[in-house]
């Protein structure tokens, strides 16, 4: 056996080459994922709470913060509806790109299955600059979202295979305003 020593190259190579994949891997932009901290009223979701078995419109206009949101949580949304609004935490980004399918996106995935609605709601570009963004159709306007009472998670998903964050559970309501004309009682 030789004791000859090997060129750097021979070391070097395997090393350029571990550097490089794990630099493709990660692309900059996706360097500091989003931490959802709030879902912010004025938008799809219109609270997360009823007052006399109705959801009251006023109580959630677009200065309201939900909070309190996760698996267990009850969201009303309404449907046809403008856009999903989130806030996320400060030193995060969005991601915000010029092809909205490579965003960040809201989806809705049925309760107690693998499938997803195919209905999402996309980052709509230039919303993404600040804490706060809404989340829309492919061409920035407001989307619907699936109908039914209990029956889908709205999730937000960030793009690049980060896990996705489950916002709430949904159940799809009318708009109450008040006085009612159909309200007897008033």
């Amino acid at each position: 056996m030789s004791n000859k020593q090997l060129p750097l190259r021979f070391y070097a190579a395997p090393l350029w080459c571990t550097l490089l994949s794990l630099l493709l891997q990660v692309p900059a932009t996706q360097a500091a994922r989003p931490e959802i901290v709030a879902i912010l009223g004025g938008g799809t979701v219109l609270g997360t709470e009823c007052v006399n078995g109705k959801v009251v419109h006023s109580l959630y206009q677009s200065s309201a913060r939900f909070t309190e949101f996760g698996p267990e949580a009850t969201l009303y949304v309404q449907s046809p509806g403008p856009k999903t609004r989130l806030e996320r935490s400060a030193g995060t980004a969005w991601n915000d790109t010029p092809d909205y399918r490579y965003n960040d996106k809201v989806n809705f995935k049925v309760v107690g299955g693998i499938n997803i609605s195919n209905l999402q709601h996309y980052l709509v570009k230039g919303t993404g600059q600040t804490t706060q963004a809404s989340f829309g159709a492919a061409d920035g306007g407001g989307a619907s979202v699936p109908a039914g009472q209990g029956e889908y998670m709205m999730r937000f998903v960030p793009y690049g295979g980060a896990p996705s964050v489950d916002l709430g559970l949904m159940y799809t309501c009318l708009l109450y305003t008040s006085p009612s004309p159909r309200d007897l009682s008033t």
